[in-house]
């Protein structure tokens, strides 16, 4: 069955009560949020009363890169990806930055995540999956947790992914499968087939056309990675425009 997972909730109020109508809905599954960012006490009951009524998982949006207050100082994601790879992260720091997010997570709704991912995927780079499986494996999560593996699982889809996403998908699906052995070999849960990798300078006829079709295409038991949105929101998040965001939520309310 497939898991269709909304990320970047608390990104701004308008695109949350987009990704909360869907979620009414049954149109997804569920959603990753971003526990720095400001989302008020309303916002966050409403999660609540969704999930304890089955309609919905959710899950730790894992950031390392957008600075939501002043206590944090992420670099972009090209930065970290450079520092990752080079080994120039504090194992130390990002140990307790994972640590504080998964306690914020459950300050804010009272549970712990049903599942975790990455915000730019940053849990699988090099390094920090190494210190994010240490940190799961410490802490009480429960057996139905699960941390998202975004990598298709045949070659075939490796190249329709690359043509829709690009170079990025390529990355993304390179680091994923190197790290995977940091979760496994700690028995830690993760989906065996993935989808959501777009090409997001695509005009929006074409984005329309590639969406509807990862939708209709992807595997029977795939995690689905969506972005849905609304134009309408004055955040902008760069490398996602609000445009596509809120051909994302058309699409999915008409989806299930």
């Amino acid at each position: 069955m497939q898991t269709i997972i909304a990320d970047d909730f608390g990104l701004c109020p308008t695109h949350d009560a987009v990704i909360l109508k869907l979620l009414e809905r049954g149109s997804i599954d569920g959603t990753s949020v971003f526990v720095d960012a400001p989302i008020n006490k309303n916002t966050l009951e409403h999660i609540v009363n969704l999930r304890e009524e089955g309609l919905c998982k959710v899950g730790l949006h894992l950031n390392l890169t957008e600075n939501f207050t002043n206590k944090t100082n992420y670099p972009s994601v090209s930065k970290l990806l450079l520092k990752s790879v080079f080994g120039q992260l504090s194992r130390s720091s990002l140990a307790k930055d994972i640590w504080r997010q998964f306690d914020q997570f459950h300050n804010l709704f009272g549970f712990h995540p049903d599942y975790l991912d990455g915000h730019q995927h940053c849990h699988i780079f090099p390094i920090i999956a190494q210190e994010l499986a240490q940190v799961v494996e410490a802490r009480d999560l429960g057996h139905s947790f699960w941390v998202r593996y975004p990598d298709e699982v045949s070659t075939k889809g490796v190249v329709k992914s690359y043509l829709t996403g690009g170079l990025k998908a390529l990355i993304v699906s390179r680091f994923a499968q190197r790290t995977r052995i940091h979760f496994e070999s700690r028995d830690i849960t993760m989906n065996k087939t993935f989808a959501g990798f777009l090409n997001l300078n695509a005009d929006k006829d074409v984005f329309a056309k590639d969406f509807v079709s990862m939708l209709s295409n992807a595997p029977a038991d795939a995690v689905i990675m969506v972005h849905p949105g609304s134009e309408d929101s004055k955040v902008l998040m760069r490398g996602h425009k609000n445009a596509l965001r809120s051909i994302e939520a058309l699409v999915l309310s008409q989806h299930k």
